[in-house]
């Protein structure tokens, strides 16, 4: 896709940045846990966006996001 429309790169970036913004915003606010790095965190949310989006086609975007979201938040495990 980045090669068959240059701007999309330009987008992809500016995505990127407002992430890491979002998730800065999140670790300052207190809403990730202080002893991970946010690198790890990116990486994890990268990866479940991935993985939502690749290996799930019959979930539907909304309930995808959701997915992504309470994986991310708390987890897979009983509490």
């Amino acid at each position: 896709m980045m090669q068959e429309d240059p701007a999309a790169g330009g987008r992809r970036e500016e995505q990127s940045r407002r992430l890491d913004a979002f998730l800065q915003r999140a670790a300052e606010e207190g809403h990730l846990r202080p002893d991970v790095s946010l690198a790890w965190v990116r990486a994890i949310l990268d990866q479940l966006g991935d993985s939502a989006a690749h290996r799930s086609p019959e979930v539907e975007p909304p309930q995808a996001a959701d997915l992504v979201v309470d994986t991310f938040l708390n987890g897979v495990g009983r509490s």
